[in-house]
């Protein structure tokens, strides 16, 4: 059977470096006296746990094939990684490059996840990125505006869930307004008609009743 320290199947000149048989259909490799990786059937295990490269920063090898699980407790990857299927984290994800991902589309938005597909954010054009749901592009983000994919079509809020307030430094283009339920009905040309006024309120009051 021999030993790590005497293997059975060695050389001359370097006697404490070689092949041992290390238990039942067990064969070993030794170097230095100290046993390294142990093969066995279904198995290539090394003989201490994390002591033992695969390869080096100097001599890689080729590709890797796994038809299983790759266990890893840190993975350093020097150009590229493609994934073919699911990429699940459970984890946090430190992104020390830039993430590359494709334009995608309103029906096949290239950030979404796997239970609802048609529901996420795409890239639209350059310099845009779209919300879509259900297949349908709903709002785009660009540089100095948000706007909808449709005219007339998305409301910014609800009846139900409003927001707070509204800043504005510029102008309010509507076509209605609505104060606490109560629709303004003046057109555009009867509010211009306040613009000349410059009478205060206690003046207007002096008018109250005169018929």
């Amino acid at each position: 059977d021999g030993s790590a320290s005497a293997p059975s199947i060695t050389n001359t000149g370097d006697t404490n470096a070689g092949l041992f048989f290390s238990a039942s259909d067990e064969i070993a490799f030794t170097a230095g006296g100290t046993a390294q990786v142990i093969f066995a059937d279904g198995s290539i295990a090394p003989e201490t746990d994390n002591d033992i490269d695969l390869g080096s920063a100097s001599y890689e090898f080729k590709d890797l094939y796994l038809d299983g699980t790759a266990h890893i407790d840190t993975l350093d990857v020097d150009v590229n990684a493609t994934v073919a299927g699911t990429l699940g984290v459970t984890g946090a994800t430190t992104l020390g490059c830039i993430l590359s991902i494709p334009d995608g589309s309103a029906s096949n938005p290239s950030i979404t996840n796997t239970g609802d597909t048609n529901c996420g954010l795409f890239f639209s054009a350059s310099d845009e990125i779209a919300f879509t749901a259900g297949g349908t592009a709903q709002v785009i983000f660009a540089d100095g505006s948000i706007t909808p994919q449709t005219d007339n079509d998305i409301d910014l809020g609800s009846s139900s869930y409003e927001f707070k307030d509204g800043y504005f430094d510029g102008t309010v283009h509507t076509d209605a307004i609505n104060l606490n339920g109560t629709a303004i009905t003046s057109t555009a040309a009867e509010i211009n008609i306040l613009d000349g006024v410059t009478s205060t309120a206690a003046e207007l009051n002096i008018l109250d009743g005169v018929t």
